[in-house]
């Protein structure tokens, strides 16, 4: 957790503020006119919240799951689930999306010279609350809460799944996850 969210500040501060108008700007130039009052500052923003979001329920899945020792040394998707002990049917397709998405925050080196797809930790992965983005998007926008729900859901059950230990229809489609529909 940042200072900023420690004092009850921005997950995203004032440069997420900035950066929602100066993109919201941008869309009206280029959207048709139809569409361009649905992706105002205040949508644009709640997707910046939500990526944080997500990439914080990322990091939660990475340590449940103990890839974070799995990435310090460096290896192939297919490596990386092996020494993971992740079932390689399930895990190999949405592990090498969480590989490439922490390699683009530059948690992640992928080594010159190894081609794509090998990495390893650039040291401790940072542990970030996703209930602070949560909390924030509950003060801006409502709206995207089922989102937020959907997410937590998956994330929950996403150590199991890529275990091999539950399918992923059962993740979210199961009964017991009919209420995630109809709510």
């Amino acid at each position: 957790m940042s200072g900023l969210e420690a004092a009850g500040g921005s997950v995203l501060g004032a440069a997420g503020e900035e950066e929602a108008r100066d993109t919201a700007a941008l869309l009206e130039g280029v959207l048709p006119r139809e569409l361009r009052p649905l992706f105002d500052a205040s949508f644009v923003r709640s997707h910046f919240l939500y990526e944080q979001f997500v990439h914080r329920l990322v990091l939660q899945v990475v340590r449940e799951t103990g890839l974070e020792d799995a990435l310090r040394d460096e290896g192939s998707t297919e490596d990386i689930a092996l020494r993971a002990k992740l079932a390689a049917a399930p895990a190999l397709v949405p592990l090498d999306w969480i590989l490439r998405s922490l390699a683009a925050r530059g948690l992640l080196a992928e080594p010159a010279g190894q081609g794509r797809g090998r990495y390893r930790a650039l040291g401790p992965l940072p542990v970030l609350d996703p209930g602070a983005v949560r909390e924030e998007q509950l003060r801006s926008a409502l709206t995207w809460m089922a989102s937020y729900v959907l997410a937590e859901t998956v994330a929950r059950d996403y150590p199991a799944f890529l275990r091999g230990e539950v399918a992923g229809e059962d993740v979210l489609f199961s009964a017991k996850r009919l209420r995630l529909w109809i709510d």
